[in-house]
């Protein structure tokens, strides 16, 4: 190994941690990630280096390992929901095993891009377990609750048709709400009955519509939709 190699080396390993986690940040949006995901590793990180300083760790890149990482787990177990949260007050409940996972999974992604891009000599938290969470089965509507969500809509409005038939369109197909927002005319083939959602992860996918909801549709943006 030559000096430069070696200074480089040395170099990354005094590098400051929030430095890091900006140049992830970067890298995340050099790849394509959505806004949102990108939003979602800085929060996690964010929170990660807060519970490093306020527990006496250095600033370097060496503290994330695995004695950190399942300190900071169980720091996570014991944290009251919405701690610290600038609008939401302090619930007595506990953080989720599902929000557990979250921020497991966000610091093993981190820990593979440090070693993927040569910033640590090895994966510190490939070994790194998965807090255990229960499977959740959502629960779809019941045919009630869908009926009151119908009558809770004034269709004699511009706007309670829009409402109307977003729903329509959602109950047909299963369309998250990110889905459906970011929809636009251009994505509708109603004479083929199929609209094309990019969906999470920025995948493209067709999902058919069936014929009361293309009816539905085409009375929108026909007669109701301002143009």
């Amino acid at each position: 190994m030559n000096m430069l190699t070696q200074t480089s080396k040395k170099n990354k390993t005094i590098m400051a941690f929030e430095e890091f986690i900006n140049r992830y940040r970067l890298s995340n949006r050099a790849e394509g990630k959505s806004e949102k995901t990108i939003q979602w590793y800085d929060d996690i990180l964010k929170s990660f280096y807060i519970h490093l300083k306020n527990t006496g760790n250095s600033d370097g890149i060496s503290c994330l390992n695995m004695e950190n990482a399942r300190e900071y787990i169980l720091y996570l177990r014991n944290k009251p929901k919405y701690d610290n949260h600038p609008f939401i007050p302090t619930q007595n409940e506990t953080l989720s095993p599902q929000t557990l996972r979250c921020h497991t999974r966000g610091l093993k992604a981190f820990s593979t891009w440090l070693f993927l891009n040569e910033y640590t000599s090895e994966n510190k938290l490939k070994n790194l377990k998965l807090p255990k969470a229960p499977k959740i089965i959502i629960e779809p509507l019941t045919p009630e609750e869908i009926t009151k969500i119908i009558a809770s809509i004034d269709q004699n409005t511009p706007t309670g048709v829009r409402n109307y038939t977003i729903f329509a369109t959602a109950l047909d197909n299963g369309l998250r709400a990110s889905e459906i927002a970011g929809i636009t005319l251009g994505q509708f083939n109603l004479k083929d009955g199929y609209i094309k959602v990019m969906g999470k992860g920025a995948k493209e996918r067709i999902v058919p519509v069936g014929e009361f909801v293309k009816m539905t549709l085409w009375h929108y943006i026909d007669k109701v939709r301002p143009e």
